[in-house]
C-alpha cells in the first residue's frame, strides 16, 4: 500500500508550493491537509496553507493544491490586498487572454479540449474577472469537468485557479440511439408540465426585478437524464430511474408517529412493503436508510446497503470503525449522524461549551455532549419529561421516523 504521506518529503510539496506562487519567506505555512481525490479514486492531493500578517488583524493568504504523486497543481487561491478606491486597469478581453496564456502554461495538452462559457452577467471594469472552460470531447461537452481561472483586473496576474478533470476513460460514442429517438422519449415519458415560475430582469436596479409567469416545463417528477445508448432514463446516479411508488403502512394505527410516518412516507422516506414496524428495534442498516432517504428522497431504492454506507463514509457521516450494520441504534448514536449529515460535528466537538443540561449526562459518551445538546436545542430529540436524555436509549422503528421527522422539517 502506498504511504502518500511519504511525498511530502519526496517531492518536497513545501518548497514545491512556494515557486510555483512565488510565496517568499513572509507568508508562513500554516496548515496541510491530505485529501481524496474524489473525482479520480486512488488519487490524493496535498492542500497547503499558507499566511502573511500585514497587520494585527489582517492577514494575506495563499492556498494551493498539489497531486500527491506528481506535484501537478491542482487549485490555488491567492488573497488580494487593494488598498482604498482600487480601479480595475485591464479590459475583460485582456482579462481573457491572460487565462488563456496561463491555461496554456499550466495545461498545454488541454488546450484543444476546453471551450469557454461566456457570462452573460459579466461586465468591464471588474476588479476580478472570473473564466469557467468546459471540458469538450469532440462535440459533446464533458459535464462538471472544467479549468476556471480568475484574474485580478488591478494586478494583471491570475489569483486563483482550480483543474476538474476526470482522469479515467470516457464511454465510447459509437451505438448511440438517434436523436429523434431521444426526442421521442423526452417528451413521451418524460414530458411537460405546467408551472409558474420567476423570471428576472437584471436591466432593472430599483424596485422590484422579476415577473411571476406560467410556462410549460419539463417534469420536475423525472430526471430528464436519457442514456445515449440504451434510451432509458437515468437517475442522477446513474442508474436506470424506477418511478418511486406511494408508500403505505397497514400497522401504524396504534403508533404515536403516525402523522409523521404518513408525512415521510409521501416524500418517499420510508421502508418497503406494507408493514413499517413501529415498535421493533431499529437497526444501523435501516436508520442510515432512512437517513439517506431524508437526503436523496427524490433518488429511487436502486441502491445497496454497501453503496449507501461507501456514500456515508466517504461524506464524513459515519467513520468506518462504526459501520455495524446489525446493531441496534441508540438516542446518541442517531443523533450523531444527523449532526454530522447537517454538517454540524465541528461545532458539536467543541471541548468545554456545553453545560451539563440533564439529569444523566453522565450516561453520555465521551465526545457526544455536543451532538445531544444541538440536537436537544434544535428539537430533533426530546427529554423523558423528568430531566433525563437517556442517551443510551434503543430507538424503536417510530423513534426513528419522529427524529428524521424533526431533522428534516423542525429546522
Amino acid at each position: 500500500m502506498i504511504n502518500y504521506r511519504d511525498y511530502w518529503t519526496k517531492n518536497r510539496q513545501k518548497k514545491k508550493a512556494r515557486e510555483i506562487l512565488n510565496i517568499d519567506s513572509s507568508y508562513k505555512l500554516n496548515g496541510k491537509n491530505l485529501y481524496n481525490n474524489y473525482k479520480n479514486p486512488g488519487d490524493f492531493n496535498w492542500y497547503l496553507y499558507f499566511n502573511k500578517e500585514i497587520s494585527k488583524d489582517n492577514f494575506l493568504y495563499m492556498d494551493i493544491g498539489l497531486d500527491a504523486k506528481t506535484g501537478e497543481v491542482i487549485n490555488f487561491n491567492r488573497g488580494i490586498n487593494y488598498g482604498e478606491n482600487p480601479k480595475p486597469k485591464i479590459s475583460k478581453d485582456k482579462a481573457l487572454d491572460i487565462a488563456k496564456e496561463f491555461i496554456k502554461k499550466m495545461q498545454p495538452n488541454k488546450v484543444d479540449q476546453i471551450e469557454l462559457m461566456e457570462d452573460q452577467y459579466a461586465e468591464e471594469n471588474q476588479l476580478t474577472y472570473n473564466f469557467n472552460f468546459i471540458r469538450k470531447d469532440g462535440n459533446v461537452y464533458v459535464e462538471n469537468d472544467r479549468i476556471h481561472v480568475g484574474v485580478d483586473g488591478v494586478g494583471a496576474e491570475v489569483y486563483s485557479y482550480n483543474l476538474d478533470w476526470f482522469k479515467g476513460n470516457l464511454p465510447p460514442k459509437d451505438k448511440l440511439i438517434p436523436i429523434n429517438d431521444a426526442y421521442e422519449i423526452l417528451w413521451d415519458k418524460i414530458g411537460l408540465e405546467l408551472m409558474y415560475t420567476k423570471t428576472y430582469d437584471h436591466t432593472k436596479t430599483e424596485g422590484q426585478n422579476f415577473e411571476i409567469k406560467l410556462v410549460y416545463a419539463l417534469n420536475q417528477n423525472k430526471p430528464a437524464v436519457i442514456s445515449g445508448t440504451t434510451g432509458e432514463i437515468l437517475d442522477y446516479s446513474g442508474k436506470p430511474y424506477e418511478e418511486m411508488k406511494p408508500i403505505s403502512y397497514k400497522d401504524i394505527d396504534s403508533s404515536y408517529a403516525k402523522d409523521k410516518i404518513i408525512t415521510l412516507a409521501e416524500y418517499g422516506i420510508g421502508f418497503k412493503g406494507e408493514e413499517f414496524k413501529p415498535k421493533d428495534k431499529i437497526k444501523q442498516k435501516d436508520f442510515v436508510y432512512i437517513l439517506w432517504k431524508s437526503m436523496n428522497q427524490y433518488r429511487t431504492d436502486n441502491i445497496t446497503e454497501d453503496e449507501i454506507y461507501k456514500s456515508f463514509i466517504s461524506a464524513g457521516y459515519m467513520k468506518e470503525g462504526e459501520k455495524n450494520p446489525n446493531k441496534i441504534v441508540t438516542k446518541e448514536e442517531a443523533i450523531k449522524y444527523i449532526i454530522r449529515a447537517m454538517r454540524m460535528d465541528k461545532v458539536a466537538e467543541i471541548d468545554g461549551i456545553y453545560k451539563d443540561i440533564f439529569k444523566d449526562d453522565k450516561d453520555i459518551s465521551k465526545g457526544l455532549k455536543g451532538y445531544i445538546n444541538i440536537g436537544y436545542g434544535l428539537k430533533i430529540i426530546s427529554g423523558d419529561g423528568e430531566g433525563n436524555i437517556n442517551p443510551k436509549y434503543e430507538l424503536n422503528r417510530e423513534d426513528a421516523a419522529n427524529m428524521i421527522y424533526n431533522y428534516m422539517f423542525n429546522q
